[in-house]
């Protein structure tokens, strides 16, 4: 894509220049000259030629734009804490989708969307729930709130986690009966 960009763009200069000059050369010294006559001529009476120039220069022009710009990789975030054999860097992707593991745990869950967010040291980690309906949720979600904070601490290390937020978004299913505790539901 690069090259492409560097190639246009070398097409769009060259064409400029050229363009640049040949006005000078007709309002200075073409101006006697019978081929910049009838140049201009061709432009003012022949107009699929005038059309189809205008259009190669507006194509150029689209072209050089879209090789501009592309799509841009975001650089990737990292949280680091110093470890006992030196500095620990975890991708904030990678992280998430350790979180996100957790799901396998809880059958309550349906899907899980985490947002972390690190302010002054510590990590603040959202959850974003689709839960079963007939679930316990405030026993689900201190559990869930618990299993993700000893997780991040035992598993990568992460000793400052400030905040655990669940949000349930959606409940999904029919409610059952009788509402299933999370240790009900565990040991069936």
């Amino acid at each position: 894509m690069r090259f492409l960009h560097g190639l246009f763009g070398l097409l769009m200069v060259v064409l400029m220049l050229a363009l640049g000059a040949a006005l000078v050369y007709g309002a200075t010294i073409g101006a006697q000259n019978c081929y910049w006559l009838k140049a201009v001529d061709i432009l003012q009476h022949d107009w699929i030629v005038t059309l189809g120039a205008g259009a190669a220069i507006l194509l150029l022009v689209a072209l050089y734009l879209v090789t501009f710009w592309r799509p841009r990789a975001s650089p990737k975030q990292f949280i680091s804490y110093d470890g006992r054999g030196g500095r620990v860097s975890i991708c904030i992707k990678t992280i998430r989708d350790f979180i996100q593991t957790t799901t396998e745990e809880f059958s309550a869950v349906i899907s899980m969307h985490p947002t972390l967010a690190f302010r002054g040291g510590s990590l603040d980690v959202e959850l974003e729930l689709r839960v079963a309906a007939g679930t316990q949720i405030p026993e689900l979600c201190q559990m869930l709130q618990e299993r993700v904070k000893e997780r991040l601490h035992d598993e990568l290390g992460l000793r400052d986690v400030r905040s655990v937020k669940v949000n349930v978004r959606e409940i999904v299913g029919r409610p059952t009966d009788k509402p299933k505790s999370l240790t009900d539901a565990a040991i069936a």
